[in-house]
């Protein structure tokens, strides 16, 4: 509520406001309540005074603000959050509201629910989490909705850095976007009622027998956090003299269960044995009888080496009557006139355990909340930035050869897959659902903030005229599909199966997911990749397939009919006329329709309706039946999408010989494409400890602002503008700015590599003796000095916050290198290094992957070149090869420039290198009835990750690897990354060496001063001998682009611009038109902020439009809050496989 309503409120209970010129004392008190209840940030009755909700009480302004109006500096932080005129210390509200209730469902043994509201602790569950320390046998959750979070030894910190770096397409992607739009979450206590699963981890207690060691076995007697860095099972083979670097590698949790031992024990090449205390069988073996045995104990989940100790039995259960005695740890008994020693009754570790938790009260104290040992363990991490030993199975791995097939090994072949027709493959059909949301009278009703979900009312096929209606419609496809496809179950015999495609299967497959059974999925982020699943109905069986089409054609439908030649219809779809109320009507007043309808297009929107029969016949045409109008616009979706994908696949049959019905997305067609032309041919995928090597050389694109420092560009009239007096180096003025963008840069890095490297990995025992002959190398090493520094350095660093940094600051540092990587850190910033370790390659290149790349470009410049004049004339303007047009299958299409079939070329090249070094997947899906999953997520809690509730009443459950077995292709990967920024470094070093200032790069791009393009490409063909502008790949060309309604003629340029920080900058633009009058546009980015609704918050009454001052109040420190909704409705696909529409989403941000 705003001033004027809190008055009027007042007022319109009878009550004055102000008596005598002064606010009434009713008033007061009603306006403070309004401000403790959140329903107000305006304090009305007094202008000098701030209301502190951390406190729940009125201060004076001017303890935090200074007279010019600005906060102090000790209040200008995110420890502090000033809303109108009500401020918050939300690590203060914090410790004073929830700390002590946390730590008493901690220590009580009954279940209970702690509700947080978050937007009283402004959204800091990071701050949050510090307090949550489960004890034994104690499982906590973070419950909102239908999902739920386990808060285990694996996950909290993990959280905590993922909500730190907003990590929203990360692990817990899921966790923070759903924190960012919920009013609250609920913290589930709960004492483990059922039998954990057998794994090990660290023991949870402390000994307390001071003169007794038995650190080797993972049992101490106080806190140092480096004891507990490692997990147990890695510190069993540390303690044996076993180097196991191998199985760090794969080892991605604290926790290992029992049944991933027989991985390991092939991995090491050792017998394991392991005794366990809740075992009745007691002793299980792993792995081969004729490798070394190894002896471990498994008591209290925690693994330790057996073997035998210098204590005895009675040493051990009376200690503390003995401790004090000459050799106490020998007394095996007591004579009555002294005591017994005897060195061949010493015990066991395992026996020594026993005794100590016999005696529990005792010998043992239970490692409390208090100790920061949960601080020390990270998930999915090698603890040790450098490997001690890089020794691997050599093997190449082959299970699929029947005759000899092998088992083990980290080395794989790469083959191209040839894909054979699917005999059960009965149909394809193309799918689309039209949805409505609650109307806003029903949301009036519910819970503030409620997010309402998204109701399918009808869904079409392109096999399907007439489709189905209601909000079962999904499961009358489904009827309708298993009564045409379906057939009855025979043993041995595989069920009918039909594929369904959808533009976006994400969203349209999640109201079919609660009808159908045995769902298996791959997913990406929230993204949905493939789905298989079963449906029944009496005694029929259907198997479904759903595909993503998005994933292989990733545009927007509307755009099929441009780069398809389609002849569609343009969309006058007014989607938000289909609320729940509306929808349940099925007839609407024509005027109220077209309100929803741009103006412009009232004529056709009429038209169609006549020709569908939309209009009422009883009403004489003033109502619109908007099913039937929407079921229209839904069917030609589908013969859209079956059209243009039927084309695509055309387009790509004609060009590289696929099929994409074989493949599930883009990238895997082209990785599968180049293993076709024999790019991998004698190349092997890596898995285990040299896998994991390579990996860290793996860095991707540089993002910055140069120095990594803000910094800002405009007018002597705006600087005037906005009363800015004060200067430094960082501001500066009148420049005029060009954006100079890399051609292709991942294909053109593929074309000029030397290659992929082929044979397999060998360790490096000298690297002086192997680097100017190796291939390749990539190589661990210590920075010892950094000669010449750089505004944007070509070395980076990982910082503790997980946040790769390009930086000088690199002395002392360990750092992974590949050779190109090495070679530019010592020819740019004439670095040397202290090696470490590494593996080399000298088995030479394949360098098939040049040619390739060259050809894709070629064929791509070709066809996007071909341009028909007009509609009927066969005549070309401009081309390659005319012959090669007039063969293609697309010969009668009309397009406005280009055959489509370029655009597969350009995809290609774009998606190729993706799946080279793509990571392990992290984690599996288990779906639980309803009535197992909470016992289920009671005995895996630290193997948990999240768990959400389906549709269809079952909940999914994502379960953490705990095993490590992936392969890749990570060498090529990498080299190509290496390369592409050696293409950027050679740029701008270049640049910075000749004083051309720049000031943002980000990727493929950089910002440089307009006069100094020109120079620099002749500096730089006077130092590499090549043109460096141009359109070809490995060159550069100016890029800035208007709105295509400007219709500039001339070059444009930036003329004012505000960078702050990476992908965070404004641009303001200036070109001409053909009549010389001067065009103006704006090339924004705020990562995370959409465009339109940086807009919209520019359009409000404190900036009046002007984007600049709006970028320069951040780059002067503020903070601004942006509202994610204000433009548009945001839909937000769960976990959970329902929709819905965010009713509230504002972001803060500041710089």
């Amino acid at each position: 509520m705003d001033a004027s309503e809190i008055r009027k409120a007042w007022e319109d209970k009878g009550k004055k406001v102000l008596y005598g010129g002064l606010f009434t004392k009713g008033f007061i008190k009603f306006n403070n309540r309004l401000l403790k209840s959140g329903e107000t940030n305006e304090l009305v009755y007094d202008k000098n005074k701030l209301f502190n909700r951390t406190t729940g009480r009125v201060v004076f302004k001017n303890k935090f603000y200074k007279q010019d109006g600005s906060l102090r500096d000790r209040f200008n932080n995110d420890r502090f959050v000033v809303d109108g005129d009500a401020f918050i210390q939300p690590v203060k509200y914090i410790e004073l509201n929830y700390k002590k209730k946390i730590n008493d469902y901690i220590k009580s043994k009954e279940e209970n629910i702690l509700e947080i509201d978050l937007e009283e602790i402004n959204y800091d569950v990071k701050h949050l989490l510090q307090f949550i320390r489960p004890r034994l046998n104690q499982n906590i959750y973070i419950n909102i909705g239908d999902s739920w979070f386990a808060l285990n030894m694996n996950s909290i910190k993990n959280i905590q850095n993922a909500l730190v770096n907003q990590e929203t397409e990360g692990p817990y992607g899921e966790l923070i976007n759903i924190i960012q739009v919920s009013p609250s979450l609920n913290l589930v206590f709960r004492e483990m009622k059922k039998k954990a699963i057998n794994g090990g981890a660290f023991f949870p207690f402390f000994h307390n027998l001071d003169q007794v060691v038995l650190d080797k076995y993972g049992i101490f007697n106080t806190m140092n956090t480096k004891n507990y860095e490692t997990n147990c099972l890695c510190e069993c083979f540390k303690a044996k003299g076993i180097d196991y670097t191998a199985v760090k590698c794969m080892v991605k949790n604290q926790e290992i269960p029992m049944k991933k031992l027989k991985d390991v024990a092939t991995n090491l090449n050792l017998w394991i044995s392991v005794r366990n205390i809740d075992d009745k069988s007691n002793l299980r073996h792993y792995g081969d009888k004729s490798n070394p045995r190894l002896e471990l104990g498994l008591i209290r989940k925690h693994y330790f080496l057996i073997e035998k100790t210098e204590y005895t039995s009675y040493s051990i259960r009376n200690y503390f009557k003995i401790k004090d005695e000459k050799n106490f740890n020998m007394i095996c008994g007591d004579r009555g006139k002294g005591y017994i020693r005897r060195k061949d009754k010493f015990i066991t570790s395992y026996d020594c355990i026993k005794i100590l938790l016999a005696n529990e009260k005792t010998h043992l104290r239970e490692i409390t909340l208090n100790n920061d040992i949960y601080g020390t363990l990270h998930y999915n991490k090698v603890n040790d930035n450098i490997f001690t030993d890089l020794s691997y199975n050599t093997n190449i791995y082959n299970p699929h050869d029947f005759k000899n097939p092998v088992l083990e090994g980290n080395l794989q072949k790469n083959k191209y897959k040839k894909y054979k027709p699917d005999p059960s493959l009965k149909a394809t059909l193309f799918f689309d659902f039209e949805t409505s949301t609650s109307s806003e009278k029903e949301y009036d009703n519910k819970k503030e903030n409620t997010n309402p979900y998204h109701t399918p009312y009808c869904v079409y096929t392109d096999k399907h005229r007439n489709g189905f209606f209601g909000a079962e419609c999904g499961k009358y496809l489904l009827d309708a599909l298993i009564a045409q496809y379906g057939e009855v179950e025979q043993e041995g015999i595989e069920p009918p199966k039909i594929r369904l495609i959808a533009h976006n299967a994400g969203y349209d497959f999640r109201f079919l997911v609660k009808y159908v059974h045995r769902l298996q999925s791959i997913e990406k982020g929230n993204g949905l990749m493939v789905a298989n699943c079963t449906y029944y109905k009496n005694d029929l069986i259907l198997n479904i397939e759903v595909k993503d089409s998005m994933k292989m054609i990733n545009m927007p439908l509307k755009k099929f009919g441009k780069s398809f030649g389609l002849d569609v219809k343009k969309e006058i779809m007014p989607y938000d006329l289909y609320s729940e109320e509306n929808v349940n009507k099925t007839f609407i007043d024509k005027d109220i329709c077209l309100s929803y309808v741009d103006e412009e297009d009232h004529a056709e929107y009429l038209e169609n309706c006549e020709r569908w029969g939309c209009l009422s016949e009883n009403n004489q045409d003033s109502e619109i039946d908007i099913l039937k109008y929407a079921g229209e616009y839904c069917y030609m979706d589908c013969i859209v999408l079956r059209d243009g994908y039927r084309k695509f696949g055309e387009l790509v049959q004609e060009a590289i010989d696929e099929d994409i019905e074989n493949y599930i997305s883009l990238a895997s067609m082209a990785d599968n494409y180049l293993k076709k032309q024999g790019c991998y041919d004698g190349c092997l995928m890596l898995s285990g400890t040299p896998r994991h090597f390579i990996q860290k050389c793996v860095v991707g694109g540089r993002t910055m602002v140069s120095e990594n420092k803000k910094s800002r560009n405009l007018k002597s009239e705006t600087y005037e503008k906005y009363g800015i007096k004060e200067f430094n180096k960082y501001s500066h003025k009148n420049k005029i700015i060009s954006d100079f963008d890399a051609v292709s840069l991942y294909p053109s890095a593929m074309a000029r590599m030397t290659g992929f490297l082929k044979g397999a990995p060998k360790i490096i025992n000298d690297f002086d003796s192997i680097r100017n002959i190796a291939d390749g190398y990539f190589i661990c090493c210590r920075i010892k000095s950094v000669k010449k520094k750089y505004k944007f350095p070509c070395t980076s660093i990982i910082n503790e916050q997980g946040i790769r940094c390009f930086t000088n600051d690199l002395i002392g540092n360990v750092v992974y290198f590949d050779k190109v990587g090495l070679e530019d850190f010592e020819n740019f910033h004439q670095g040397e290094i202290e090696f470490i370790n590494g593996y080399y390659y000298d088995k030479g290149v394949n360098n098939k992957i040049n040619e390739t790349m060259e050809y894709l470009f070629a064929q791509r410049l070709k066809y996007k070149s071909i341009i028909y004049v007009k509609e009927g004339d066969d005549t070309i303007a401009e081309y390659a090869n005319e012959k090669d047009f007039k063969q293609s299958i697309h010969k009668d299409y009309q397009f406005d420039k280009g055959n489509p079939i370029q655009m597969v070329f350009k995809e290609l090249m774009n998606s190729s290198y993706g799946k080279a070094s793509l990571k392990a997947i992290e984690s599996d899906n288990v779906y639980k009835k309803p009535e197992e999953f909470m016992d289920f997520m009671d005995r895996h809690y630290n193997y948990i990750k999240e768990a959400c509730k389906m549709p269809n009443g079952y909940y999914k459950i994502k379960l953490a690897k705990t095993i490590d077995t992936h392969f890749n292709n990570v060498p090529q990967g990498a080299s190509i990354l290496s390369w592409s920024k050696r293409i950027m470094y050679e740029v701008m070093t270049l640049a910075e060496d000749n004083n051309y200032p720049m000031y943002i790069t980000d990727t493929d791009s950089l910002h440089i001063d307009s006069d100094k393009v020109e120079p620099l490409g002749e500096k730089f063909k006077e130092k590499y001998g090549r043109e460096l502008i141009g359109e070809q790949m490995g060159q550069f060309h100016t890029d800035f682009e208007m709105s295509k309604e400007k219709k500039p003629k001339t070059d444009i340029f930036a003329i004012e611009s505000i960078f702050l920080g990476k992908k965070a900058y404004i641009d303001k633009l200036q070109a001409f038109d053909k009549d010389g009058k001067e065009l103006i546009d704006y090339h924004i980015r705020l990562k995370g902020i959409p465009n339109d609704c940086i807009i919209h918050k520019a359009n409000e009454k404190e900036y009046g439009g002007d984007l600049m001052k709006l970028y320069n109040d951040l780059y002067e420190g503020k903070t601004i809050t942006f509202n994610l909704l204000a433009v548009r409705p945001k839909f937000e696909v769960l976990k959970n496989m329902h929709i819905i529409t965010k009713q509230k989403f504002n972001r803060r941000v500041k710089f």
